[in-house]
This record gives C-alpha cells, structure tokens and sequence, in this order.
C-alpha cells in the first residue's frame, strides 16, 4: 500500500487529484489531501507518507520551501510537483534541489501514472537496497565476533603475523600500561553441555558485556574464551587512567562469585 499526500491550495483540484489517484491505483494507495502547507507538515511529524505531491504555486509555503521542510521529517521521501506552464522553469530547477519530477497542469493521466511508477520503482530499490544491508550487517554481527575470537586465540599463543597483529592493535592499544587477566568459569564447562548452543553463546557474550561494562570507566578492554580451555575468558586490559586494579576490580564486581581470577604479564 503506497501513501501519499496531496498539498494543493486550490480545494476543488486538490479534491480532483486525489479522487483520480484513489480510482488509477484503486487498492494500492492511500491518500490523504491538503490545502495548507503547515497542516500537511504537521501530518508528516506523526505519520509515515511515501510520495508528496505538491502544487509549487501556493500562498503561504511554495513547493520548494514545503520540500526542504518535508525532507527535515523524512530525507528519504520522494516529492513530485505540480506546475502550470508560467512557472515550468521553476520546477525543473526543483529537480536540481531534490524533487523526483514534477506534472504539468492540467494533468495527463498517462504521464501522471509513468512519474507515479517511476517514484514507486525509486522506493522499491532503496527498500531492498536497505534490507540487504541490514541482512548484511545482522550477518557481519555474527561473523565478527567468530573470526576475531579466532584471531585473538592465535595472538595469545604468538601464531598471529606481523599483518593480523597489526589489525588487532587497532582494537586495543596495545601499547600503553595493561595487563591480560586469566578468568576460569567454574563449573562452566560441566554446565555448557547441559544447554543449546545458542543458549551458550548468549551466556558468553553477557559475561563479557559484564566484564566490559566492569572495567569501562579506567580501561580499553577486549574479552574473549579460550579455544583450549572453554571454561576460561582472557581479558586483555590497558590503562585509561591510573589508580585502578583490573583483576581486583573483576574479583569485587563478580555477582555470582564464580569467576576466581589470575592475572599477569604484559600486553
């Protein structure tokens, strides 16, 4: 269902348009019609439209001012123009400013119906284009965190090139004061096999939320488990700021008073 709305001062036209697009699009399109400009942007504050049509002749707002305006509310929206011949220069100077195109009066249903296609053409690629990009993002949420772990796994045991350390370095400053805290989980490894995968998994990432949110005000830190030993975390941590203790902050802050901690060594 496309919404759109029309904004024409003259009542009998504006009527007029909005009863052809209702019956050319008869149970496609919703429409809602406007004689002023302020109540038409009022509407766009609290409703989502797809397409304006709007006259570019109108006493209080022209269709240029009501565009800028509208696209304050929603950038992505697609503004079609209505124009008598007097002001046909005016309108294709609107294109240059963002209008998708623009009908000349009176209306030709044809090229009112191609302009109309074209907007909806517009919108469904940029809808898709938006969906895989979330799908793509979803899936980089996943992906990340899997290959950084492995990377990280490998920088502990010195595996890591010079190249992939360099990447790592991006993420933690590796060179300022820090320290690597060593976190068992007991009875963790007993505990994982008893659940789902996926409910495991959450599990991780929460405690290594905590461990984060932990140690955030004082230090940069990455969390990550161990692949040789599941039921242990490694914490590499440095220095924001002086006068606190890591490890001694993870052994205060343990709500479970689960997580016995050694630390040691430099980053």
């Amino acid at each position: 269902m496309w919404r759109v709305m029309v904004i024409d001062d003259e009542v009998r036209q504006c009527k007029g348009l909005k009863n052809i697009l209702l019956r050319e699009f008869q149970g496609d399109m919703e429409v809602w019609d406007f004689t002023m400009a302020a109540e038409a942007l009022a509407f766009l504050h609290s409703n989502e439209v797809d397409i304006i049509i709007t006259d570019i002749c109108m006493p209080e707002m022209d269709g240029l001012q009501f565009m800028e305006e509208a696209a304050k509310e929603n950038p992505g929206i697609k503004v079609i123009l209505l124009t008598g011949y007097a002001e046909f220069e005016y309108a294709r100077k609107a294109l240059t400013l963002g209008a998708l195109d623009y009908l000349l009066k009176p209306l030709n249903p044809d090229r009112m119906r191609a302009v109309l296609e074209k907007a909806f053409q517009e919108i469904s690629e940029e809808r898709l284009l938006a969906s895989q990009k979330e799908e793509m993002r979803k899936q980089l949420d996943i992906t990340l965190p899997i290959y950084m772990e492995q990377q990280l796994n490998q920088w502990v045991y010195g595996r890591l090139s010079a190249a992939d350390r360099k990447e790592i370095e991006k993420i933690i400053p590796c060179g300022k004061p820090g320290n690597v805290v060593i976190t068992r989980l007991k009875g963790f490894q007993e505990w994982s096999n008893t659940v789902e995968k996926e409910e495991m998994e959450e599990t991780k990432y929460r405690i290594k939320w905590w461990v984060k949110e932990l140690l955030q005000l004082n230090y940069h830190s990455l969390s990550f488990f161990s692949h040789v030993l599941p039921d242990t975390m490694v914490t590499v941590v440095t220095l924001k700021r002086a006068g606190s203790d890591a490890a001694a902050l993870l052994e205060r802050g343990n709500p479970a008073d689960s997580f016995p901690v050694f630390s040691g060594g430099g980053v």
